[in-house]
């Protein structure tokens, strides 16, 4: 199997299945030290050497849960004029174009049909699940809504997010006629419309007198009521007859309400096969060819469908061909993921929702790097680290014998190779990085700096929670240097492409 044989809606299921599945268990964000001369500016991380020094620089993290991750798709703005593309269940780049949009409300709206191409002159406002046609021609269904906040908080570049709707989800209906195209519009010559003149029986009405002279011209054509009682309704005839006393038409079933003054249109009757129920549509005429086809009942349960016309063929001049688009198996609006073709996912995690064990000074401690990591272990055991959040500093009390250390130093046990770097002081406590992923600092240790202008002893000592002994780091993003502050907000996002 080839990697173009999958559907391209097959990543939009991708993206929905992180946040439900184990895809991302052990999956971590981390935080890593922006101050130090290994943290150059490198807009595009992707060596061995970017993966290396970052082992070496993360501070804290917390684990990425479901609650984090968020499907994102393009922000295609609603603009008067603007010409969007419809829904067809039979184009293959129908993911490459603009084929829904987000209005100014921030309620966003598949586009059924585009009345033959037309710009779009009238917004979308509905918030009422299901499929609504407009003014302009345009015919939405509405898929769901983003508030301001969630504008604000989750739009990353020229990407939204998808917030399911669950009232849009329970109002879909599975297998509906979605439009029936006119591939060739055809030429017919027995056509007619006026008003019922008399109604006879249930199912028998006298037409205009105007209609053909012919008895059986207009059997097995279209009657549909285009206005008064019963505007509407469709009815397919039976049979036709003209003679002195008028125009009469017998409908294939019973009248509902159309009757004495109803307005009607007699054009080729649409009839629509396959393996669901309820799907009707009627022509709609210009001039003496088939220029559009209503659909006047979606259906259901179709996964196969044609659209026929019957009439009286001997005054149909030159055939037309129709063709039917289906909904989405399960209908529009029932899976917003596959339906909007959602191959982005947004990692977003606000920090001020982890709780950094150890006294950690996170308002105080700068950062210039971000990303995501897995496979980190415990610290005194060789298993997976599985708690909500971590963090990869230790702590040490350090009354000095001489000089004072400094965030930034190198310091290490003399006539050793155990380093780490200081990423924070404060008095005699130092709060540092290890530099190896198997060695600690011990109760009693004597420290220095590597430039030897300041030497102490350890007298505690709090370890880091995790070691990096296996760990892999998923993903790099540098960042200009940030420095927490209590008084404001911090959001990491990381926007994944999966296709």
């Amino acid at each position: 199997m080839l990697y173009q044989d999958f559907l391209p809606n097959y990543y939009s299921n991708i993206i929905k299945g992180q946040q439900q599945s184990t895809i991302i268990d052990n999956l971590y964000f981390y935080v890593a030290d922006g101050i130090t001369q290994d943290a150059v500016a490198n807009t595009n991380p992707k060596t061995i050497e970017d993966e290396q020094i970052v082992l070496n620089q993360i501070i804290y993290g917390g684990r990425v849960t479901p609650s984090n991750l968020l499907g994102m798709i393009a922000k295609i703005e609603w603009t008067p004029g603007k010409v969007f593309a419809k829904f067809n269940d039979r184009d293959p780049s129908l993911s490459d174009k603009e084929f829904y949009c987000i209005n100014s409300l921030g309620f966003v709206y598949k586009c059924i049909d585009n009345n033959n191409g037309s710009p779009s002159t009238q917004e979308p406002v509905s918030a009422i699940p299901g499929i609504f046609q407009l003014s302009d021609g345009y015919i939405w269904c509405y898929m769901y809504k983003l508030t301001e906040s969630q504008l604000l908080d989750y739009t990353v570049g020229n990407f939204i997010p998808l917030i399911e709707d669950p009232s849009a989800i329970n109002a879909a209906v599975r297998g509906t006629i979605s439009t029936i195209e006119v591939e060739t519009p055809g030429s017919f010559t027995m056509l007619t419309s006026g008003e019922v003149q008399q109604v006879l029986s249930n199912n028998t009405v006298r037409i205009e007198d105007s209609a053909h002279s012919s008895s059986g011209s207009y059997n097995q054509m279209g009657l549909f009521v285009t206005h008064g009682p019963g505007q509407g309704e469709y009815y397919q005839i039976s049979n036709y007859t003209a003679n002195a006393s008028g125009r009469y038409v017998t409908l294939d079933q019973p009248l509902v309400s159309a009757g004495l003054g109803s307005g009607y249109d007699i054009a080729p009757f649409i009839r629509i096969s396959g393996n669901g129920e309820n799907g009707s549509a009627r022509a709609v005429m210009i001039g003496n060819q088939i220029g559009g086809v209503q659909i006047l009942d979606r259906g259901s349960n179709y996964t196969i469908a044609d659209a026929t016309l019957e009439g009286n063929t001997a005054f149909f001049a030159s055939p037309s061909n129709l063709q039917v688009n289906l909904s989405p198996p399960k209908g529009h609006g029932a899976e917003p993921y596959s339906e909007l073709y959602v191959n982005y996912n947004l990692i977003n995690i606000d920090l001020d929702n982890y709780i950094i064990s150890n006294n950690l000074p996170i308002d105080e401690i700068s950062f210039c790097k971000i990303g995501l990591i897995r496979g980190i272990l415990k610290e005194e055991e060789d298993v997976l680290f599985s708690e909500s959040s971590f963090n990869n500093t230790f702590a040490a009390d350090i009354p000095t014998i001489s000089g004072s250390f400094s965030v930034g130093d190198i310091i290490k046990r003399p006539n050793d190779n155990l380093t780490a770097r200081v990423i924070h002081v404060d008095s005699n406590k130092v709060i540092g990085i290890y530099r190896s992923p198997n060695q600690r600092f011990t109760l009693g240790d004597t420290v220095v700096n590597v430039n030897g202008s300041a030497e102490g002893n350890i007298i505690d000592i709090t370890q880091p929670q995790i070691r990096m002994l296996v760990a892999d780091i998923v993903s790099i993003t540098n960042i200009d240097t940030t420095t927490r502050d209590e008084n404001s907000r911090e959001v990491l996002q990381l926007l994944i492409k999966v296709k």
